[in-house]
């Protein structure tokens, strides 16, 4: 798209011109209280995303490897979870720092157990277990912040998605935000196909084709076109 733009007369299409206005109302307006959802296996890849948007919301929910790092880095067990090892001292500066108490942590979690799958108090985790999604309890929990929030940004599915019941907290969050009267946003191409599949697609302001290019905007990152065409 860099290129073309050096010889022809270019553009934005209606798209990205929607995305990037509904976007710079999120970061601009600051629609409070607003909570921030980010979820996926590496934290790695969105750790300043994460230190960014911190400062700007009100509530911070994670999910996924990237929650499980942070776990770690609290000093919970997590078994055979998934985390990522050389990024627990990143999410350890992150819980030092002075928003640390907008990270809402689940107080428990269905997980994978040698006794089978079963709902476990974040407490009771033991060295076999491995976290797949959150439990019953949290679900509740971050329906209710959601309920009570005014804008709500959202990328990644919260638990391992592709295996029932290990869905059940992302298609939860996914119904309670498009159920409540909120200003929403939802990025992420893991995350696109539950809400289709749900239907729910109608009960977002935007549910954003940026992918990748999506987090780098919100981190404050270059992007070659949006400065060519002068989108932000």
């Amino acid at each position: 798209t860099t290129g073309v733009a050096n010889y022809l007369e270019t553009v934005a299409g209606l798209n990205i011109r929607y995305e990037i206005q509904t976007i710079n109302k999120l970061i601009n307006e600051q629609s409070r209280p607003m909570t921030i959802i980010i979820s996926g296996a590496k934290v790695s890849t969105k750790i300043v995303l994460i230190k960014k948007l911190l400062a700007k919301c009100d509530h911070m929910i994670l999910g996924g490897g990237i929650l499980n790092t942070f776990l770690r880095a609290k000093g919970y067990e997590v078994g055979k979870s998934l985390i990522e090892e050389k990024h627990v001292s990143d999410a350890v500066k992150i819980l030092e720092s002075d928003f640390a108490n907008k990270i809402i942590f689940p107080s428990d979690f269905s997980c994978a157990t040698e006794d089978g799958i079963a709902n476990v108090e974040l407490s009771r985790i033991s060295s076999n277990d491995s976290i797949y999604d959150l439990g019953s309890t949290s679900i509740n929990e971050i329906k209710n912040i959601v309920r009570k929030s005014v804008s709500v940004f959202w990328n990644g599915p919260l638990g391992y998605v592709e295996k029932k019941p290990f869905n059940k907290g992302t298609e939860e969050l996914a119904k309670a935000i498009a159920d409540h009267n909120c200003f929403s946003i939802v990025g992420g191409g893991d995350t696109l196909p539950i809400i289709e599949n749900l239907k729910l697609q109608n009960g977002y302001n935007c549910i954003s084709t940026g992918g990748g290019s999506l987090l780098t905007y919100l981190e404050g990152g270059s992007l070659p076109i949006i400065d060519k065409l002068n989108l932000r």
